[in-house]
């Protein structure tokens, strides 16, 4: 058996070496990749991958080969060895240095209180520094206590040096405590950005958009949506969001007359503890799949707290979705098993 061979990645026409003792999904890091994953064990079928031609032979010792493009089969990267070269399609591979990630300080312009616990905060970006980004990426806000803090940016990439975030009330966190008493006119915050490998890019594919938000995860979800409409994409776009109470949604009138104005557009607010509120009642993720009649050729971005996005994964799965449309920055920064 040789002891090297060649992994060759499509679209991206990336060609790298493969040692036949580690793993598709291990080869791709090694070399400075990024891929999607999570669980490590072929579970959660995050690393899928399409295998064009070759031999792999999976962790259970059951060999899987590809005589042609046309029996190519899925298999799970963090799972399967090769034994020939291999070509495979994946999706989600994120090359190194794609966007470079950029230290600046940044000026805050304006601060609104759009709820009792929210604010919309846009910062400045100093001029002669461009800054790029994806739609659905996030940045961190530096030097406030022992960690650095997360933040989507809520506002589309459109080079005009302006930056918005939804910053919510946490009074329990340190980090928080230290940006309050920051978050005035003037004040200048450290930045560091990009991060987040679920952008708007990662959904060219398909046909029809979920965007899915619980409470200030609207912020990546307003990102993404403002990016598809200034790039005038005519696929289908629903937005759900999802809140405790109808004060959670503190951008509702906004999104409501954006989608009065694009027939593609469909925006649905959930409310899941509020008995005065005359719209959709209960879990946002239910509210999809009562609406969606299926998943196919449907990429879902979903922004929220890892227990609320996992759930909505498995559920989805059991419905017959496959878990590789999913797309949400918690499959990276708090992957199963961490």
């Amino acid at each position: 058996m040789a002891d090297c061979f060649e992994l060759y990645l499509q679209p991206l026409e990336i060609r790298l070496d493969i040692k036949s003792t580690e793993t598709l999904l291990g080869a791709i890091q090694r070399n400075g990749y990024w891929m999607r994953q999570a669980c490590r064990n072929g579970v959660c079928e995050l690393c899928q991958g399409r295998l064009l031609d070759g031999v792999v032979e999976l962790r259970n010792g059951q060999v899987v080969a590809a005589s042609s493009p046309d029996s190519s089969q899925l298999i799970c990267c963090c799972t399967a060895y090769p034994r020939t070269n291999i070509r495979l399609e994946v999706a989600t591979v994120l090359g190194p240095n794609e966007l470079p990630v950029q230290e600046v300080s940044g000026q805050i312009v304006a601060v609104t209180a759009v709820s009792n616990n929210v604010k919309q905060v846009r910062i400045k970006l100093p001029a002669g520094k461009p800054i790029r980004f994806y739609a659905g990426q996030y940045l961190l806000i530096q030097n406030l206590s022992e960690e650095d803090s997360a933040f989507s940016i809520a506002s589309a990439p459109l080079n005009n040096r302006e930056l918005e975030l939804h910053i919510g009330a946490a009074p329990e966190s340190s980090s928080y405590q230290a940006l309050a008493s920051k978050l005035t006119v003037g004040e200048l915050l450290k930045l560091k950005l990009p991060f987040g490998v679920a952008t708007v890019n990662r959904l060219k594919t398909y046909d029809r958009l979920v965007l899915i938000a619980a409470g200030t995860g609207f912020s990546q979800i307003k990102s993404v949506m403002e990016s598809l409409i200034n790039d005038k994409d005519s696929r289908p776009v629903s937005v759900y969001w999802g809140a405790r109470t109808a004060a959670g949604l503190y951008l509702n009138d906004y999104i409501t007359e954006l989608a009065k104005q694009r027939e593609n557009l469909t925006y649905i607010p959930v409310v899941s503890e509020d008995p005065g509120w005359s719209g959709a009642l209960g879990l946002v993720h239910q509210k999809v799949l009562a609406d969606l009649p299926s998943f196919e050729n449907t990429g879902v971005l979903c922004s929220g707290s890892p227990p609320m996005v996992y759930t909505v994964l498995d559920d989805f799965v059991a419905a017959g979705m496959e878990a590789s449309q999913m797309y949400s920055d918690v499959f990276e920064y708090a992957p199963r098993g961490s």
